[in-house]
């Protein structure tokens, strides 16, 4: 009889185990090609695109999920931030999107320029990476993350009504000015890189006219140990 209620009890702290994982809501948001411009409008994310046969996928599913969970809890205000899932199992057109080749493969940050994750996949590496990257960017959706001086700029685009052309065309010209930084930063360098091969030659000659002195020293204490007259004016004269 004891044997028994021992085995019920048992069995009912293994139910309740079992109902409590069943029932805890997954925080990760599980995106589709109908939901993926509403869900991750004006937010920094970071979304796993996994497929069901894929083994990796199925090792890190509990440190994702581990994750969603921590930025769900840290998101103040809500929804900044945004842990991600796409199943290319089912959403292939959303994954041929993103030209994913392979899973697990990890995007994060503007969800209209994402970039490949390649650090490592374990819950500690996930959490500290994110929490130094994952941050909210400024842009017309999300205003909030804007500085002063960004929403200035931003109220002055907006109100001239611009065109797709004008706007792509300030991008250029934004590209250019880093390309032009780019190789000045290079020509810096470079001037630099001369400079110290010159102090490096510089000190090569001194060292070796330093070497030659001490040779030559030597070679004159050995002279004056080995000299029967045992002075150096007179060996030399």
């Amino acid at each position: 009889m004891l044997r028994c209620l021992s085995s019920l009890r048992l069995f009912s702290v293994v139910a309740a185990v079992v109902v409590a994982v069943v029932v805890h809501a997954s925080t990760v948001v599980e995106l589709t090609d109908e939901n993926w411009e509403d869900a991750t409008k004006g937010r920094a994310i970071w979304v796993k695109f996994c497929t069901s046969s894929c083994h990796h996928c199925k090792q890190m599913h509990i440190a994702w999920e581990r994750l969603g969970d921590e930025f769900a809890a840290a998101n103040d205000p809500p929804n900044n931030v945004v842990i991600g899932r796409v199943n290319c199992d089912v959403e292939q057109k959303l994954c041929e999107r993103f030209e994913i080749l392979g899973t697990p493969t990890l995007l994060y940050g503007n969800p209209h320029d994402l970039q490949e994750y390649g650090g490592e996949k374990d819950f500690a590496s996930l959490k500290a990476w994110a929490k130094e990257v994952l941050v909210p960017y400024c842009s017309p959706d999300n205003i909030a993350a804007c500085s002063e001086s960004e929403k200035q700029q931003m109220d002055i685009w907006m109100n001239q009504e611009i065109s797709l052309e004008e706007i792509d065309g300030m991008i250029q010209s934004v590209l250019d000015r880093e390309e032009v930084v780019q190789q000045e930063f290079q020509a810096r360098v470079q001037e630099l890189q001369n400079h110290h091969d010159s102090l490096l030659n510089d000190h090569t000659l001194h060292c070796a006219a330093i070497q030659r002195h001490v040779q030559l020293l030597k070679h004159v204490k050995d002279f004056v140990r080995h000299s029967s007259k045992g002075v150096v004016v007179d060996a030399v004269q």
